[in-house]
């Protein structure tokens, strides 16, 4: 019975841990070096889908290679928005200049050509595509309105009571011996 209330305990504090971390889904603040982004195309289908959330690792550009899956910042949107597509081409030289760029596009536009879609800087890309989280984002999208706030903090406010109150009444108990 004690151990069952040190992994409930133990379970309740990593819920509290990781619910805000949640709320940094799509604000590009990496975590270990890693960021969460929610996919908003379906252009990776059937491997990545719309409303998962995809795990991005950072890495230098001379590690990104050719049919590796990157998250990028596509310049052409305002506001930029994150997208996640597979490098179809690695480029280091462009129009005589030195650098790196990959040409990157959905699994579904594969019989598209790479010259007919715009290279992207190394500034612009975010990471390798570690994994991704299916259908994540619809719970994030909750927690971020009016009610999913509320509900969320009442949920974590509730589980740190939970926490903090027999820890509270021990120390009592001790003061009282």
């Amino acid at each position: 019975m004690h151990f069952l209330k040190k992994l409930f305990t133990l379970l309740l504090a990593l819920f509290l841990i990781l619910l805000p971390c949640l709320l940094l889904i799509d604000h590009a603040m990496p975590i270990f070096g890693y960021s969460f982004h929610v996919v908003q195309t379906g252009s990776m289908e059937p491997e990545i889908h719309v409303d998962d959330v995809a795990i991005v690792r950072q890495c230098k550009p001379e590690d990104i290679r050719v049919d590796d899956i990157i998250a990028y910042l596509a310049p052409n949107y305002y506001p930029p928005i994150t997208l996640t597509h597979r490098v179809r081409q690695v480029i280091t030289e462009l129009d005589g200049e030195q650098g790196f760029w990959v040409v990157a596009y959905g699994d579904i536009q594969s019989d598209i050509r790479p010259e007919h879609h715009q290279p992207i800087s190394a500034q612009n890309i975010i990471g390798k595509v570690a994994g991704s989280i299916p259908r994540l984002s619809r719970a994030v999208a909750f927690m971020r309105s009016s009610q999913g706030t509320l509900i969320t903090l009442l949920c974590c406010w509730l589980s740190a009571l939970v926490i903090v109150l027999p820890v509270v009444r021990k120390r009592r108990g001790r003061k009282r011996s």
